[in-house]
């Protein structure tokens, strides 16, 4: 699983959850958790921030090496505008999903 999340403060993710990237703009944060799924997942997970969460979405696939999941690194971190373009990438392996994440 991928979960997106956006806070007005630094995050605090539940239990299992691994941090991969994070970008803040002041106090906006935008960072990308990863966690493995197991047989018995919950129905919700709560993240709390100093403030407020802002917006959150968590993504599943099937089929993903879960030993690293996340294998590019991002190069452009955009400040608060009407329009983002992407910023460019390089991946760790042939044919690979790429994720974005963005709020506002």
């Amino acid at each position: 699983m991928v979960a997106t999340i956006a806070t007005n403060g630094a995050p605090t993710p539940p239990a299992g959850w691994t941090q991969q990237a994070q970008a803040n703009i002041s106090t906006v944060y935008l960072t990308h958790y990863t966690r493995v799924a197991g047989g018995s997942e919950g129905s919700s997970y709560t993240w709390t921030a100093a403030t407020s969460v802002i917006e959150a979405g968590i993504d599943t696939w099937i089929g993903v090496d879960t030993t690293t999941p996340i294998t590019g690194t991002p190069t452009q971190n955009s400040a608060f505008a009407s329009s983002a373009a992407p910023g460019s990438i390089t991946t760790g392996a042939a044919n690979a999903l790429l994720v974005m994440g963005g709020f506002g």
